[in-house]
């Protein structure tokens, strides 16, 4: 018996609607191929720099936390950059939360595997394409019960990080 092996690569596409004014209706948007993974995409937080550029953090199935950027010409594939934050030993396949300071510097928070009512807090503050000009990922608790079913991260006027989270318990069959 003949085996099939299939190879699967997973793409992070980013679309982006074009809007004149008065917006076109309906939006034309265009699909750019940001990143091919070895695994799916689980979860996307996209933000846009003070001068619009984007900046993507995402989570793969296999475990890895990601940040990918582009400072012009974005719709080429070649432009996106990549930076891994945390490895699969360490990430589960939550939900990543991404905010940018008044710097346009990232925060990142994402999920972990240590503990399920856990999350890491990670920020850039150096060079963001590399991993030296970031943070140790600083582990935070949601308060509450074991499991997260939810992560927010948002940013006041001085750039400190505002989180929020929903926890649940699971109690089993009833």
């Amino acid at each position: 018996m003949k085996t099939k092996r299939f190879v699967m690569a997973f793409s992070l596409v980013l679309l982006v609607a074009c809007v004149t004014a008065p917006p076109a209706t309906p939006l034309e948007w265009t699909a750019i191929d940001v990143a091919t993974e070895a695994s799916a995409v689980q979860s996307v937080s996209l933000a846009l720099t003070s001068a619009g550029a984007p900046r993507i953090a995402y989570v793969t199935a296999d475990g890895y936390a990601r940040y990918a950027y582009c400072e012009s010409g974005c719709a080429d594939p070649a432009h996106w950059s990549l930076v891994t934050l945390a490895a699969a030993s360490s990430v589960s396949g939550g939900e990543v939360s991404l905010a940018l300071g008044p710097d346009d510097k990232p925060r990142v928070l994402i999920p972990t595997t240590s503990n399920p009512a856990e999350f890491m807090y990670m920020y850039c503050t150096g060079d963001c394409s590399v991993i030296s000009g970031w943070t140790a990922p600083v582990s935070v608790a949601c308060p509450g019960y074991s499991y997260v079913g939810g992560r927010g991260l948002a940013l006041d006027i001085h750039g400190n990080p505002r989180t929020s989270c929903s926890s649940y318990e699971d109690l089993g069959d009833y």
